[in-house]
C-alpha cells in the first residue's frame, strides 16, 4: 500500500495516512524496493547500456577465480557457486537489456526479482570474501572460532541463498510474459470492486 499511495502523498481518503503516522518505521522503508529496482534497470543497466552492472559482474567473476585457487578446501568450494551465479546474473542483465530494446514494460516488469538476484549475487561475493579472509588467518595460526564460523557461514549461504540464482533467472526471464500478459480490462474489474468496497 506504501508504494501503491506513496506517489499521492498519503492522502487521508486512502486510510494509509493513519497507518504511516502509527507506524514510525515506515518512513524509512517507504517504496524502497520497488523504486530501488526500477533505479537498477533503468539507470544502471538501460542507460549506460549495463555498463555499471558489467564492472561489477567483472570484479565479481574475477573474485571467483581467486576463491578457486584457495588452499582451504571449503573455500575453493565456493568459487563454482560464484561463477554460476555470476553468470547466470549477467545473463539476466543482457536479457533485461535486450528486452528493454523492444518494450519496457518487459524490461521493467520483474525489476523487483532483478534487484533481489543482484542482491543474492552481490552478497555472496562479500560473504566469500570474508570467508576468504578468515582462511587466510587460520592459516596463519590463528584458530579464533569466529574464522571457522566465517567460512561455515558462506558455505551455508552457498548452498541455501547463492543456489537461488537459476530460479531467479528462469522467474526473469520467463516470466515478465506473465506479469504483462493481463488484459486492462483484468484491473478495471477490481477498481469496481474496491469503489463498491
Amino acid at each position: 500500500a506504501l508504494q501503491v499511495f506513496g506517489g499521492m502523498g498519503y492522502i487521508e481518503e486512502t486510510g494509509i495516512a493513519q497507518q504511516y503516522r502509527d507506524v514510525r518505521i515506515i518512513t524509512i522503508y517507504e517504496g524502497t524496493t520497488g523504486i530501488q529496482a526500477l533505479d537498477l534497470i533503468g539507470r544502471k543497466l538501460i542507460r549506460d547500456m549495463g555498463a555499471s552492472a558489467t564492472k561489477v559482474l567483472k570484479q565479481i567473476g574475477a573474485f571467483a577465480k581467486e576463491l578457486g585457487e584457495s588452499e582451504n578446501p571449503e573455500v575453493k568450494a565456493l568459487a563454482q557457486p560464484l561463477a554460476e551465479a555470476t553468470k547466470a546474473l549477467g545473463d539476466t542483465a543482457q536479457w533485461i537489456g535486450m528486452s528493454a530494446m523492444g518494450d519496457l514494460h518487459k524490461a521493467f516488469a520483474n525489476s523487483v526479482p532483478f534487484l533481489n538476484f543482484f542482491g543474492v549475487v552481490a552478497g555472496g561475493w562479500q560473504l566469500f570474501r570474508g570467508a576468504k579472509i578468515a582462511a587466510e588467518k587460520l592459516a596463519a595460526g590463528d584458530n579464533d572460532p569466529f574464522y571457522a564460523a566465517k567460512i561455515r557461514t558462506a558455505t551455508f549461504y552457498a548452498h541455501n541463498v547463492l543456489s537461488q540464482a537459476a530460479w531467479l533467472k528462469k522467474q526473469i526471464t520467463e516470466g515478465s510474459g506473465d506479469v504483462m500478459a493481463g488484459a486492462d480490462e483484468m484491473f478495471e474489474v477490481e477498481r469496481r470492486a474496491l469503489a463498491t468496497a
